[in-house]
This record gives C-alpha cells, sequence and structure tokens, in this order.
C-alpha cells in the first residue's frame, strides 16, 4: 500500500491527497453486475455506489455527479440512522 500524501484538511473528516480512484469505483459497479443478479439489488446497489462515490467527492470539495441521485442517498442515510436510534440497534453513547 501506497502512503498518501495528505492535503488539505476539507472537513467533516475528509483530507484530499488527490489520489484518483476511478478504476476502484468502476471496479466495484462491475463486481456488481457480476455477482448481484436480482434487478431490484441490483439497481439499489448501483445507487449505493453512486451515492457513496458522490459523498467522497462533496467531502473533498467536488460536486456530485447526479445531484438528486445524491440528495436521495443522503435522505435513505439518514432515515437508517434515524430508524437504528429509534430501534435501540444504534445507541448513542
Amino acid at each position: 500500500m501506497i502512503t498518501c500524501k495528505v492535503g488539505n484538511d476539507c472537513g467533516c473528516g475528509f483530507k484530499n491527497t488527490g489520489a484518483n480512484y476511478s478504476e476502484v469505483w468502476n471496479d466495484i459497479h462491475k463486481l456488481l453486475d457480476k455477482k448481484v443478479d436480482c434487478e431490484e439489488c441490483n439497481l439499489h446497489g448501483h445507487d449505493e455506489v453512486n451515492g457513496l462515490r458522490d459523498h467522497v467527492g462533496v467531502g473533498i470539495g467536488k460536486k456530485p455527479h447526479n445531484l438528486e441521485l445524491y440528495k436521495r442517498w443522503v435522505k435513505e442515510v439518514n432515515c437508517v440512522w434515524d430508524k437504528c436510534i429509534k430501534n435501540g440497534i444504534c445507541k448513542e453513547s
């Protein structure tokens, strides 16, 4: 594993290293297509990966690739977190 040159602290836990991992994101999409044969699950998986990819990009100061998808993804993440807290699965300390 290489040591990244850590650049600016972008806030919210993100630091810009200047690294480009586009190929990794593309590999994840290919893996989904290869291993997830349920169409509904496959589509949702791609949305999850795209949402996470946009989240990382936004975290280091880039614009999301798809603003509407990113907004839906953030809403979904917040909904799941709220459900986790309400059900007592994720107890805040």
